[in-house]
């Protein structure tokens, strides 16, 4: 009877049943729903939602993830908090303000499918569209169209995005977000690919290189477009540089950054880009532009082939925490991204990106060891990025005590 009186005064003043029944629980815990929800999703909760209730009494009971767990299903998790935060991942001026591509694409499905965040830097697969929505034009290497037409036909990416398996049928090299077009697009298009090992360190272990570089490290890795003679210029007879030459503008500035990215560099050096498309280079022949300027110092590195090693002043950096069960030099590109993928930085690294994207403000100093439980929390879930987003939401530094 009471239920009946209740739904008979809710619709004489023209609200639903739901709304109503969520005056059951708790301001406190309608205000907290909807601050939660709208963290993940980036969109607010109608008061006529009916998961207003239960998410609400989800809370009242104690159990917020359960709570975080109905807010990331919601489409607006994949379409706008997700979204920004691959976008972001993606480009060169880490702006959210780009279109679709299959870097996003492929990171907004693995987290969908909860998959090993790892394999967002080792995997070989790509996420695309369902084929019966956009037959003409599948993913592409030379273009970007099949994503464009997700955007412009308005599709959701929860309900639509598939995963492709392999990444690309025509490549030997798989990286996961490292061999997407969207990726090579922005890092290894011109440039000596340098770039690419700046950018793969400073997006997935959140580390930029002022922190990783090494001063006085050996320059045998250094390539040969870098100038030594500072103030000078190189003799090819003599095999010197001669002249007003000051050595430690090279020493001090130049090899700081240099020995530690171009020894890196190798790994990266199969991947180019022409006119707009992502090409693969054959075995043996790295990309033609890691000769650039090879006359600047002739008797520097020569890249022959897609070897990296990682200095081990660098290896051995705490900022970074790579595994030393793994080694610190290799060949290719997906090896090297394994050793990216599992260090203690890139779990860090995801426990930042998540903690700064639902809690809408920068982590700070105080915030370390709550992002360092987070981190280890992540690692146990077996790097799932959706329970870690469900988790991070709910935390008294995002949502109030």
């Amino acid at each position: 009877m009471r239920n009946i009186l209740v739904l008979f005064l809710s619709l004489a003043l023209g609200v639903t049943y739901a709304s109503a029944a969520a005056l059951q629980a708790s301001q406190e815990s309608i205000d907290k729903t909807k601050l939660l929800f709208r963290r993940i999703t980036g969109v607010p909760l109608n008061n006529q939602d009916p998961r207003l209730l239960q998410m609400a009494q989800l809370i009242e009971n104690g159990e917020d993830q359960k709570a975080a767990a109905i807010a990331t299903e919601d489409v607006y998790f994949y379409q706008v908090t997700l979204k920004n935060m691959a976008a972001v991942m993606s480009n060169r001026t880490e702006t959210p303000y780009v279109g679709l591509d299959d870097f996003q694409a492929t990171f907004i499905g693995a987290v969908r499918d909860e998959l090993d965040a790892r394999t967002l830097l080792t995997g070989n697969y790509l996420y695309r569209d369902k084929s019966n929505n956009i037959n003409s034009v599948d993913p592409s290497r030379q273009h970007n169209i099949h994503y464009e037409m997700i955007d412009e036909q308005g599709l959701d990416y929860k309900s639509n995005l598939v995963k492709q398996e392999p990444q690309w049928s025509d490549m030997r090299n798989h990286a996961g977000l490292l061999t997407t077009r969207g990726w090579a697009i922005s890092h290894y298009d011109a440039g000596t690919n340098r770039r690419a090992v700046v950018y793969a360190i400073q997006e997935f272990l959140c580390t930029p290189i002022e922190s990783w570089k090494v001063a006085h490290l050996p320059d045998n890795f250094i390539g040969r477009d870098v100038d030594r003679c500072s103030g000078g210029k190189w003799d090819a007879t003599q095999k010197k540089c001669v002249g007003d030459v000051n050595p430690k503008t090279f020493s001090d500035q130049c090899q700081t950054c240099h020995a530690g990215m171009d020894a890196q560099r190798g790994a990266f050096s199969s991947m180019d880009t022409v006119n707009g498309s992502f090409v693969e280079l054959p075995p043996q022949r790295p990309a033609p532009k890691y000769s650039h300027n090879s006359g600047t110092y002739p008797d520097g590195h020569i890249t022959n082939d897609d070897s990296w090693t990682i200095p081990l002043a660098i290896f051995n950096s705490q900022a970074l925490g790579f595994d030393s069960k793994l080694p610190s030099e290799g060949t290719g590109i997906n090896a090297y991204a394994e050793v990216l993928a599992n260090s203690s930085a890139f779990k860090t690294c995801m426990a930042k990106r998540v903690f700064n994207q639902v809690c809408m403000r920068s982590s700070q100093g105080k915030d370390q060891a709550l992002l360092k439980v987070l981190a280890n929390h992540f690692e146990k879930n077996n790097f799932n990025l959706k329970k870690l987003f469900q988790e991070t939401a709910v935390l008294p530094a995002c949502v109030g005590d």
